[in-house]
């Protein structure tokens, strides 16, 4: 019975964890423009958040923030989109030097 409990708990903190990360990348991609300290800001506490709750990160949250600097990634500005199509993938390079590969297609297999 209890354990059955304290997996519920759990289940529904994630749940709130993930509802919150979700807002504070909606809110960093809104403030990216205006105030890029705030969304960096932003990006930071969510991912602290999903750090603490043992959560996966969403997608969106990958694509949309770096993982090192945690700024909003602005392509053109702060970000450029390299395609590998050896690997059938894109490298994102960031302006801190962060470098994040995001697959496109089925991932290449190791020989």
């Amino acid at each position: 019975m209890k354990k059955d409990v304290q997996k519920k708990n759990r289940q529904n903190a994630k749940e709130a964890a993930l509802a919150s990360i979700e807002m504070l990348v909606n809110l960093a991609k809104k403030e990216a423009a205006s105030d890029p300290a705030l969304a960096q800001e932003y990006g930071r506490i969510a991912f602290r958040i999903a750090q603490k709750a043992r959560c996966g990160v969403p997608k969106s949250f990958q694509v949309a923030i770096c993982k090192k600097c945690f700024s909003v990634r602005h392509f053109g500005k702060n970000t450029k989109a390299v395609p590998d199509t050896k690997r059938g993938s894109v490298v994102y390079i960031c302006a801190c030097g962060a470098k994040q590969r995001f697959y496109y297609g089925d991932m290449p297999k190791k020989a």
